[in-house]
């Protein structure tokens, strides 16, 4: 049972290890574009309250940025005035698109398709506190910790059954 808490605690280390190496490659990445690009993927962590009640602050959207056949209704990221905006699409015309917060009252200025950065595919609630490196890098040697002291337990009863 000691072995198989242990082989647990190894998959762990790594699956956290690799999302750390997979934050770091976000972070190098993002400097390119402003955000990070996974194989046409990115996310944003929602900061205001313009989509709730469908996103709330601190949730993260997860973006298509390969998909630009944008509908009316769908959700969509997009710069504005230098800022990354989340919000719906309203209305489509040949060249502009209008959009809208769902908690907004009125729609937001014309934007150029080319403004637009992908369509939102999923929506992660409560993300935003354990992705954070500061959680995630602890609880990391944590486990670490644990792993050494199980695996000197394991191994003293191995030798114990040897004699």
């Amino acid at each position: 049972m000691k072995k198989f808490f242990q082989l647990l605690l190894d998959i762990l280390i790594i699956l956290l290890s690799v999302f750390i190496i997979f934050k770091l490659y976000g972070n190098i990445n993002s400097k390119k574009n402003g955000y990070p690009l996974y194989f046409g993927y990115t996310y944003f962590e929602i900061i205001s309250g313009s989509m709730e009640d469908t996103i709330h602050i601190g949730d993260y959207v997860f973006v298509d940025t390969k998909d630009k056949d944008i509908k009316v209704n769908d959700i969509i990221t997009f710069y504005y005035e230098g800022v990354i905006v989340t919000h719906r699409v309203i209305n489509i015309s040949e060249d502009k698109i209008i959009t809208q917060g769902d908690n907004n009252n009125t729609e937001d200025d014309p934007i150029e398709i080319a403004n637009v950065i992908g369509t939102v595919k999923y929506i992660g609630k409560g993300f935003s506190k354990l992705t954070s490196v500061y959680v995630i890098m602890p609880l990391i040697v944590i486990l670490m910790v644990i792993n050494y002291f199980l695996g000197k337990e394991v191994k003293i009863d191995e030798e114990k059954k040897e004699q």
